[in-house]
């Protein structure tokens, strides 16, 4: 074992491997052979068998490596493309070791890569909680609720990253941007609120400043804009999905869905409306109605095929088959476009 430790330390990582296969040969029960072995194997970028190893020292001795097992078996999941995996791998590191800091913020790293915000955010917490001088955990968390719209609770995660560690870059650039952007939608809701004052019964305009206040993260504020356009014109539709977004974002999931029913009913023909339908749906936890309203999307002539593939809102759904059925016809579709723009007919 000592001469294959040595062997890795030299930079010898195939001598390793050969070294630690012969312990193997030996003693197939050595759990720290296997792990050790699979560290050299993910440095040679050979992942399946990296893995394999791993799972070996997990299966013969769960804790033999602490959390360190199965955070880097998690590490090399995500890299192989697992990320479900891996994600239980990082939370059974968690429930094994509920004060190990690092479990945590790798859970929450491949838990916001999978586009599961609110979940990342709570394993983020979880990080800071252990750890408080943990200044990429607090900009994690800011850089989540920047993804989920909420400015100035981003700003204030920024700033306390950057009372930690004054020269942790990424904040410090997250913070900048996120401060300009507050200072420019300020701006542009004082020119709003200036307009309103001239205009006080025009529904555009209230619509208007609820989006300004929705993108800054005020959502009661947004709120209050979007019902003030109601009470100007009923069935102005903009208001109507402003509504919906803002309890979207409030995680008022039945007045999100209610809203947008009635977006549906004014615009019956409009694709988005089904789309964010399926949205609300799926975030509310309804998978079997979030996919049937993305498949009246699709037929209505929903043709954002990229957003299709990555808007995390979806998330919950990638794993099942007609969602896999629906991007085939969505594939279909996008084909027989291609197929008929100018200059593709023989």
């Amino acid at each position: 074992m000592n001469l294959a430790i040595a062997l890795s330390e030299k930079g010898d990582r195939q001598g390793a491997v050969a070294m630690y296969q012969d312990i193997l040969k030996i003693n197939p029960s050595d759990a720290i052979a296997h792990y050790n072995l699979a560290l050299e194997l993910i440095k040679l970028n050979e992942l399946d068998r990296g893995i394999g190893h791993f799972k070996a020292a997990l299966d013969i001795r769960p804790d033999s490596m602490g959390p360190d097992l199965y955070n880097n078996l998690g590490a090399a999941l995500v890299r192989a493309g697992h990320p479900d995996e891996a994600i239980a791998q990082f939370r059974e590191a968690t429930k094994r070791f509920p004060s190990h800091a690092a479990s945590f913020f790798n859970l929450g790293l491949a838990l916001n890569k999978k586009g599961l915000l609110e979940e990342a955010y709570h394993a983020f917490s979880n990080t800071v909680r252990l750890d408080p001088g943990c200044a990429e955990g607090y900009c994690s968390m800011g850089m989540i609720r920047i993804q989920q719209g909420r400015l100035d609770e981003a700003i204030g995660l920024f700033k306390h990253a950057l009372d930690i560690d004054p020269a942790h870059q990424e904040s410090l650039q997250n913070y900048t941007t996120a401060t300009r952007r507050k200072q420019l939608l300020d701006q542009k809701i004082s020119v709003m609120l200036q307009r309103l004052g001239d205009e006080p019964d025009d529904p555009v305009l209230h619509t208007q400043l609820g989006e300004l206040h929705r993108l800054k993260g005020l959502f009661d504020r947004a709120v209050l804009a979007y019902e003030k356009a109601l009470s100007k014109k009923a069935d102005h539709w903009p208001a109507l999905q402003g509504l919906s977004m803002a309890y979207v974002s409030m995680g008022e999931y039945d007045k999100a869905v209610s809203f947008m029913n009635q977006v549906i009913a004014l615009r019956p023909e409009e694709p988005e409306g089904y789309y964010n339908m399926a949205c609300i749906l799926a975030r509310k936890g309804n998978v079997d109605e979030a996919l049937k309203w993305l498949e009246k999307a699709v037929d209505k002539g929903f043709e954002n095929w990229a957003l299709l593939v990555q808007d995390p809102d979806l998330t919950r759904l990638r794993s099942t088959r007609l969602y896999n059925e629906l991007m085939i016809k969505a594939d279909v579709k996008k084909a027989a476009q291609q197929n008929n723009e100018p200059g593709n007919n023989d």
